[in-house]
């Protein structure tokens, strides 16, 4: 009548109560069998005393009881101390051990029962679950998942919606508002649908993280848009190119440059100021809480490797400081003039301030024989070797050689003081390192002031260290570059770059008569479709005194006490 069988080792028939009592000798025949935690009981083989669906199905669904009772009037099997049910891929756990087998062989469903799932990696635990068993393949069921963190928190998450899939596996799904203050640890919060596959070591996200900082008031943390399986202890979350919020405006992960307002600032996961705002250091991958540091780190790598060249950004929420290291976007314009900077920034929230640290890859045309005159003035001069260990410079050239042309070049200039050719890689008009920069408001640039390494010039090793400044300058009438070098006193060399004109000039007369000498053709980039006009010239001494005392008279400022 009910749709079942059983092989149970005694049974007791009660005639005036018309019921039978059924009991059976696992508890004595499997050692400690009461004592078995759940995930040791998914283990154990009680096949041989059970309780088997005759139900029309391929897999029957069958489990093991202690004892039961019959009802003969009723025809209702009341199954007790049920240690598990195996159903789909899960283990089913019943309220007090008790199932109900109803007249027509359907199980009634039990309240504040446990699932695990799967029953091979046992990675998923849900409790207080209402569940319905329609088959040894189906069920449904609802219950509370606790999610725990690296922190030790736990928090719950409340699946309504517990099933089995077409393969046969269990998924779970929850869905939680902002209003709940979820956390994915102390550092993230979370927003949207948990997803749960038993074959899965973690639940999936999707939705929207937000950071929390007390640093970021002024420029707020918004809901970010993700999709990733999380581990709880160690919440590390990706982060795309393009960051958008939860209604899909545009978000910005960077220290960023407002040409608008004339400003720097961190908006990290926030809106821009304005739409035409510059992200100085966007990072397209991952990030994660470091606990130690008191410190968001955005990072291309998702696992942080020995020797490591990835691009990172670091909110350090003591000090409320930024600091990116990889390449830099000023969103300077020198048109024929290419600029890469790659290195170290730092934004300090308090006191609104920013400064670099960088290598400084300038790529122009110029006149080889004026390089190759102020290349062999250098190497006269007694001046400070470059050396190779410094971060900005030992990152720069791995990211840009690689570690194996990287250690052939670091072993010549150790031997040599030099190495013996430039690599094609580096083929730069100017290779600079530790150009040290900070924003200057009132000139709308950044400035620097030596000593300035000078790496190579064109096809020819340098390493050498010199006193010096550099500008670079954001106009709305036109981006400028203005870079001097001073080998000993009276003795430089002066770069300036402004709207399609590249002014050169030096206290070495030998130097300034190359460049004169050079017919005008000689030293113009012929125009194609849409490229900017170019031509290199040589400048005025006026033009050279008038940027180093600006220089002067910004630096003297900036250095008192």
């Amino acid at each position: 009548v009910n749709q079942y069988i059983g092989c149970m080792n005694q049974f007791t028939w009660m005639m005036d109560q018309s019921k039978v009592v059924l009991q059976n000798n696992i508890a004595q025949r499997i050692q400690n069998f009461n004592k078995l935690s759940k995930k040791e009981l998914i283990d154990i083989d009680l096949s041989s005393s059970e309780f088997v669906s005759t139900l029309p199905g391929k897999d029957p669904l069958r489990f093991s009881s202690l004892q039961a009772t019959y009802d003969l009037k009723e025809n209702i099997l009341y199954a007790e101390d049920v240690k598990i049910l195996k159903v789909a891929d899960a283990a089913l756990f019943p309220t007090n051990g008790q199932v109900t087998i109803l007249k027509n062989g359907s199980m009634k469903a039990f309240d504040d029962a446990t699932i695990i799932a799967n029953r091979q990696n046992k990675s998923h635990t849900i409790y207080g679950a209402k569940v319905t068993v329609q088959n040894s393949r189906s069920y449904y069921a609802s219950g509370i998942y606790d999610y725990a963190d690296e922190s030790g928190q736990s928090q719950q998450i409340r699946f309504s919606n517990i099933g089995v899939d077409t393969t046969g596996q269990t998924y779970a799904r929850a869905t939680i508002s902002d209003s709940a203050q979820f956390k994915l640890n102390p550092a993230f919060g979370f927003m949207g649908d948990v997803d749960l596959k038993a074959s899965s070591k973690f639940l999936s996200f999707k939705g929207g993280f937000k950071i929390h900082s007390t640093c970021l008031t002024k420029n707020e943390p918004q809901w970010t848009k993700f999709k990733a399986e999380v581990d709880p202890m160690n919440v590390v979350l990706p982060i795309s190119a393009d960051p958008r919020d939860m209604t899909n405006s545009k978000l910005m992960a960077s220290i960023a440059f407002s040409i608008t307002e004339n400003l720097i600032y961190a908006p990290l996961f926030a809106t821009a100021a304005a739409y035409s705002d510059l992200a100085m250091t966007p990072i397209t991958g991952f990030i994660h809480y470091d606990t130690k540091e008191q410190s968001s780190v955005l990072s291309t790598e998702e696992t942080e490797t020995k020797n490591s060249t990835a691009d990172k950004l670091i909110l350090d929420n003591r000090r409320c400081v930024v600091t990116a290291t990889g390449k830099v976007n000023t969103g300077a314009d020198f048109g024929r003039v290419n600029m890469e900077l790659i290195g170290n920034t730092t934004y300090s929230i308090i006191p609104d301030s920013l400064k670099m640290n960088v290598f400084t890859a300038l790529d122009f045309f110029f006149s080889d024989a004026a390089l190759e005159k102020f290349k062999d003035e250098l190497q006269l001069a007694n001046l400070k070797g470059i050396n190779l260990n410094g971060a900005v410079v030992n990152k720069a050239l791995k990211l840009t050689l690689g570690d194996s042309d990287f250690r052939k070049i670091a072993e010549e200039i150790s031997l040599y003081g030099t190495s013996k050719k430039s690599s094609e890689k580096l083929n730069k008009t100017m290779l600079l390192t530790d150009v040290k920069l900070q924003w200057n408001a009132d000139l709308r640039s950044f400035v620097g002031q030596g000593p300035i390494g000078i790496f190579s010039l064109g096809k020819y090793p340098v390493n050498k260290y010199v006193n010096g400044f550099v500008e670079i300058g954001r106009r709305r009438s036109g981006d400028i570059l203005n870079i001097y070098f001073e080998l000993s006193k009276g003795n430089w060399y002066y770069f300036n770059y402004s709207s399609g004109a590249l002014q050169a000039i030096s206290s070495n007369e030998e130097f300034n008569t190359i460049l004169t000498g050079i017919k005008d053709d000689k030293r113009t980039l012929a125009v194609k479709n849409n490229e900017a006009a170019y031509q290199y010239i040589i400048s005025t001494p006026d033009k050279r005194l008038s940027f180093t005392r600006k220089m002067q008279q910004i630096f003297s400022q900036t250095n008192k006490p």
